[in-house]
């Protein structure tokens, strides 16, 4: 049912696989994929790509993971899932730009606040997401959980709870970019480099540092995705 991928960006040619056997009814609502293993296998790809193309599946609305049951195409028309995809590819090269224009704006204060407010309690949990972060690049993978929790406990760490807010308002549309930006190609390891500045910054209390840090993550994410 499926081909080897070759693409860069393996996980793009696994979703547009998946995504076109569903929209011409190959696979149809309520039929189970293979498990991750097999799906590793029939693409040539590793366990963690499989996941990272579902998990954008799941966003999508095509895909649901259900515990003991696994993965299931979601009862939907055809016509009704190429709509739901043709809205969320918009959103992720339309609003992309703009999310990450409002993460400049905002994220630098909230690394300053943070490297003001974070207990050693708080730290460690940070120094936990990329200990998570880097265990899962190292085994191949994008390191998106880790990245994700990284920014939750900078945000939980802050005693300024409008900015606290607003970050949790926009955390949703984060996560989702995550995954596309940390499989660009080549990006895991220098996005883990460049979180772990972020961290050595809020560790040693320097609010200007972590604000320049989180700055220049973000837009170094901003141009890896304008040369993509």
């Amino acid at each position: 049912m499926f081909v080897k991928t070759k693409k860069t960006r393996l996980f793009e040619d696994i979703v547009n696989q998946i995504k076109s056997l569903i929209l011409d009814n190959t696979l149809a609502p309520g039929d189970q994929l293979p498990s991750e293993t097999e799906l590793a296998t029939q693409f040539g790809v590793s366990r963690v790509t499989i996941r990272e193309a579902i998990r954008i599946l799941e966003i999508s609305g095509m895909l649901e993971t259900y515990r003991g049951k696994g993965t299931i195409v979601t009862a939907v028309t055809s016509k009704a899932a190429k709509k739901r995809f043709s809205l969320f590819s918009l959103c992720l090269t339309k609003d992309l730009s703009n999310l990450l224009e409002v993460r400049e704006i905002i994220e630098p204060e909230v690394a300053a606040h943070a490297a003001m407010d974070a207990s050693k309690q708080e730290i460690g949990r940070m120094e936990a997401a990329l200990a998570k972060m880097i265990r899962d690049i190292d085994q191949g993978g994008p390191g998106v959980e880790g990245a994700l929790k990284f920014h939750h406990e900078i945000i939980k760490s802050i005693k300024n709870d409008i900015l606290s807010s607003l970050m949790d308002s926009i955390m949703t549309m984060i996560e989702r970019s995550t995954h596309i930006t940390l499989n660009l190609p080549n990006r895991p390891r220098i996005s883990y480099q460049e979180h772990l500045d972020i961290l050595n910054a809020i560790r040693e209390h320097d609010e200007e540092r972590a604000r320049c840090k989180m700055r220049a993550h973000l837009h170094a994410v901003r141009d890896e995705l304008e040369k993509g």
